[in-house]
């Protein structure tokens, strides 16, 4: 995944961002299950931005991205 600098801040951001609201339902309504294969499936092919908020299902959508990323956060981008 092509990866680029995001202005001045030095982080360098994937093309692709994962979307975590409720459009498609996944990371407010989906399973856990789910949740974390296609976040694990995001990371694996370089994706490295994820896009949530607290409105993304009243902070449930929060939540689970924090679950699913795990403790592993190295080069994960997390905007809100």
């Amino acid at each position: 995944m092509e990866k680029r600098t995001f202005g001045r801040t030095g982080l360098k951001i994937s093309l692709l961002t994962f979307g975590c609201g409720a459009v498609g339902g996944l990371m407010t309504k989906g399973t856990s299950h789910d949740q974390d294969r296609a976040v694990d499936w995001a990371r694996d092919n370089g994706i490295n931005h994820f896009d949530t908020a607290p409105s993304y299902g009243d902070t449930v959508s929060e939540a689970n991205l924090g679950r699913a990323l795990g403790r592993d956060r190295s080069d994960i981008i997390v905007s809100t």
